[in-house]
């Protein structure tokens, strides 16, 4: 076996015909549901980069393989077989983050066909757990294009990934040196969106503010100023709700935040 997973996984390169890279794509999923001894084998073999490779940016074309690339990814990281902190560090530096953020724009706008939520959730799984990775990982992220495309395609998501979306979003908050490039990329009018959204929906409504109002949006004169003229509070407040004690907590963070302009 430790000969074989060598041979197989360079045939996940885009150079191959598509047929060879089908077939090595399964070889990789019957790896990982077979056994640890089996996935640690594939890690030292360079299988990693090998799942980098498969995220092809032809998804219409390689849809199967990009779909194959995420399951593993995400049996990867819950396997836990790696020191966290250093898987992370290897998958963004393989340039993974970029290609599921390519991944998730071509889901989303899918024209001949209906959007498919499961992998979209299992892509945003990948990226949760880099958001709460180390802050090196957090702020590498902010600096590619990975926010603005995220922006773009939650226009067309579900419920479900909104709430990944937020789950994402609150763990790059967590580093308060990115909360100025959150602005500047668009986080808060997002939030005032979201909120909304949230609102829309009375079972699941409770569960998308308490993620933005107490998160993001107040850590900042300037957010606080534009939630303030937004119709997002003012709905958040005129309607009861089990999150009442996070609306009267957001408001009480911005009566202490600096007045804008």
């Amino acid at each position: 076996m430790s000969g074989i997973v060598p041979y197989i996984v360079r045939f996940a390169n885009p150079e191959f015909p598509r047929e060879i890279r089908i077939e090595a794509s399964f070889f990789v999923v019957q790896l990982f549901f077979s056994s640890k001894t089996a996935v640690r084998l594939f890690i030292s073999a360079g299988g990693i980069l090998s799942l980098a490779k498969f995220l092809d940016l032809d998804m219409k074309l390689n849809k199967d393989i990009n779909f194959m690339a995420i399951d593993c990814l995400n049996l990867l990281i819950q396997c836990k077989l790696i020191f966290h902190a250093d898987l992370l560090s290897t998958l963004m530096k393989l340039g993974i983050p970029e290609r599921i953020v390519v991944v998730v724009d071509s889901l989303v706008h899918e024209r001949e066909e209906s959007v498919d939520y499961v992998f979209l959730l299992k892509a945003m799984d990948i990226m949760i757990a880099l958001a709460f990775g180390p802050p090196d990982i957090q702020e590498k992220m902010c600096e590619s294009e990975i926010l603005p495309l995220l922006f773009d395609a939650s226009k067309y998501f579900n419920m479900q990934c909104l709430f990944g979306l937020c789950t994402f979003l609150r763990g790059i908050a967590r580093n308060p040196s990115l909360l100025n490039h959150l602005e500047n990329v668009g986080i808060v009018p997002l939030c005032s969106m979201l909120i909304k959204i949230g609102l829309s929906y009375k079972n699941d409504s409770s569960k998308v503010l308490p993620l933005f109002i107490v998160g993001i949006p107040i850590r900042s004169p300037s957010a606080a100023t534009y939630l303030l003229h937004s119709l997002s509070l003012p709905l958040c407040a005129s309607r009861p709700m089990s999150s009442s004690s996070v609306v009267a907590e957001c408001f009480a963070d911005l009566q202490q935040l600096p007045k804008g302009k």
